[in-house]
C-alpha cells in the first residue's frame, strides 16, 4: 500500500530511484532483470520476510549481482536480541510473528516469518561466496519521551558491557569474496 503512495511516488522519482519491485518467490537471474553488476545493493530488513530456502536463493543471487568490489548491507532484526530472549523467557512470541496471518497471505505479503543471528547469517553470506567487511547489531532509538531517551542510554551501556550483540538490529556489511569460484544462482 505504501508503494502507491503519491508522496512515496513523487519523491523516488525526485531523487531519481528507479525502483523495479521483484517477487522473490520466484527465481530470477537478477543479471539479467537488471542488465549490470551493482557496486551497492541495500537489502534491509526483507530477510525476515522471507522463508528460509527463498532468503538463500536471493543471497546466491545478489552476490552474482555484486561488482567485483560490490557491497552489500544488511539489516534484519536480530533473534539473539535481549528483547526477544526476554519475550521467550517469559513464555510469549507476541509481536515477533507480527503480520504472518492468512490475512497478509492473501494479499501477498509476508510479516516476520523468519529470523537470524549474526552468527547464523555470516554462515549463510560465506556459503554465498560473501566475504564479510563488518557486522554488528544496533537499536534504531524511536524514544521519544526524556525518560524512554534514559532508559535507552543505559540499555545501550549495559548491553555494550554485558554482549553487544543484544541490540534489536543486525547490520552486515560484505562483500565478493573473489577467491571464490561464483555458482550459478539456483539451488
Amino acid at each position: 500500500e505504501y508503494l502507491d503512495n503519491e508522496f512515496f511516488q513523487k519523491n523516488i522519482e525526485r531523487l531519481g530511484i528507479k525502483l523495479k519491485l521483484i517477487d522473490f518467490n520466484f527465481e530470477y537471474d537478477f543479471t539479467k532483470i537488471f542488465n549490470k553488476k551493482f557496486e551497492i545493493i541495500l537489502f534491509t530488513e526483507i530477510a525476515e520476510h522471507l522463508d528460509y530456502s527463498t532468503f538463500l536463493s536471493v543471497i546466491r543471487q545478489l552476490s552474482n549481482s555484486l561488482t567485483e568490489n560490490g557491497l552489500i548491507y544488511i539489516t534484519t532484526p536480530n533473534l539473539l536480541s535481549l528483547g526477544f530472549r526476554s519475550r521467550l523467557l517469559m513464555g510469549s512470541t507476541k509481536d515477533m510473528f507480527w503480520g504472518d496471518g492468512y490475512e497478509n497471505l492473501t494479499k501477498g505479503l509476508f510479516g516476520h516469518i523468519t529470523y537470524y543471528s549474526i552468527d547464523r547469517l555470516e554462515r549463510i553470506l560465506s556459503d554465498s561466496h560473501l566475504k564479510i567487511v563488518k557486522s554488528f547489531t544496533f537499536d534504531y532509538g524511536y524514544r521519544k519521551t526524556i525518560l524512554s531517551k534514559i532508559k535507552g542510554f543505559i540499555k545501550s551501556i549495559l548491553l555494550y558491557v554485558i554482549d553487544k550483540n543484544l541490540n534489536s538490529q543486525i547490520f552486515i556489511i560484505a562483500k565478493r569474496n573473489n577467491n571464490s569460484k561464483i555458482i550459478p544462482y539456483k539451488i
